[in-house]
């Protein structure tokens, strides 16, 4: 093989090992913003079904020393909101940080609303932060 064919194939193995930071299966690609997505539904499941104590487990190790168990079920059980469902749609990420862009569905009673119920939907943007190789939610508050 001679030098110029050898360079180009040394060029595209580099380019083909840089981008397979942003295939499926690697570290940093689909596979772990596919795991990323899941946890962050899991977790608006486990406050959904009201089991709190859950959620509370994807919080991040740091933001746990700051608001107890108790601090947490406490806020979450007090919402005026029924949350029905969350779907985790695009994530934005640079490195072991995402932005993941939630569609929240809930109910919520409102004055002179007839007693019905009114469904609707909010859009959130929540930071994840991967630790340890595990994701972990981390509340801007």
């Amino acid at each position: 093989m001679n030098k110029q064919k050898f360079a180009t194939l040394a060029f595209a193995l580099a380019a083909a090992a840089m981008v397979a930071g942003c295939q499926p299966g690697s570290e940093s690609g689909d596979a772990s913003v596919k795991s990323l997505k899941a946890r962050a539904e899991q977790r608006w499941a486990y406050l959904i079904e009201k089991k709190a104590e859950k959620a509370y487990e994807y919080l991040t190790p740091g933001y746990r020393k700051t608001k107890s168990l108790e601090q947490y079920i406490a806020e979450k059980t007090s919402v005026a909101l029924r949350w029905k469902r969350a779907t985790a749609g695009e994530t934005e990420c640079k490195e072991d940080v995402c932005t993941v862009f939630i569609s929240l569905e809930y109910e919520v009673s409102l004055p002179n609303s007839g007693g019905k119920p009114i469904e609707t939907f909010a859009p959130l943007r929540e930071k994840w932060v991967k630790l340890s190789g595990k994701w972990y939610f981390l509340p801007d508050k």
